[in-house]
């Protein structure tokens, strides 16, 4: 008996999901990061470095947008090119170390189909590290902005474990469950 409690509470206990840096209609702004990136704010702080997937669209820097997670859309209406998200997942597992960033924003552009810059030759072997990579569109009011992308975590950050909702519930029915168990038994 007491193995099958054992087994329950241990299948009852909260599973642990990952949350993106930004949440969907959450207001950030952007401000100029190292190299080529954009780093996002939100009124808490910094939240992460990106990049952005369309190369001639000009959003204002320190100015509030608010941003909505789309796992392959566009707010233009275009994809997110798999080279694309391969090559942010690649920069997140810290595996593009060798690259300068303006690299990495060509080869960004070059793989959502913009020109590349003459001087940049970028060729990359591209792995699936797994990284949850998606598109975060910016917005200002009705108006889409730009679309920067988005990753559950940046090179050298540990994600933040969120647990989730359901799992807390089970595992708080099955608290119940016990301690009533126990009251009746006695």
């Amino acid at each position: 008996m007491k193995k099958l409690l054992i087994m329950i509470i241990i299948l009852l206990m909260p599973m642990v999901a990952f949350a993106y840096p930004v949440s969907n209609g959450e207001s950030v702004y952007l401000t100029h990061g190292t190299d080529a990136t954009f780093d996002v704010f939100a009124s808490d702080g910094y939240r992460y470095s990106t990049f952005c997937l369309e190369k001639d669209v000009y959003l204002s820097l320190n100015t509030d947008y608010d941003a909505t997670i789309d796992p392959i859309v566009l707010a233009s209406g275009a994809a997110l090119s798999e080279g694309a998200r391969l090559t942010y997942g690649a920069y997140l597992a810290g595996a593009l170390g060798s690259y300068t960033k303006t690299e990495i924003q060509d080869a960004i552009w070059q793989f959502q189909g913009y020109a590349g810059s003459s001087n940049s030759v970028f060729n990359l072997s591209l792995v699936d590290y797994g990284a949850d990579v998606a598109v975060m569109n910016l917005w200002e009011g009705c108006c889409d902005k730009q679309s920067q992308l988005i990753g559950m975590y940046e090179p050298g950050d540990e994600p933040s474990p969120v647990p989730e909702p359901a799992s807390m519930v089970l595992m708080g029915m099955g608290l119940v469950a016990l301690g009533l168990r126990k009251k009746f038994k006695s």
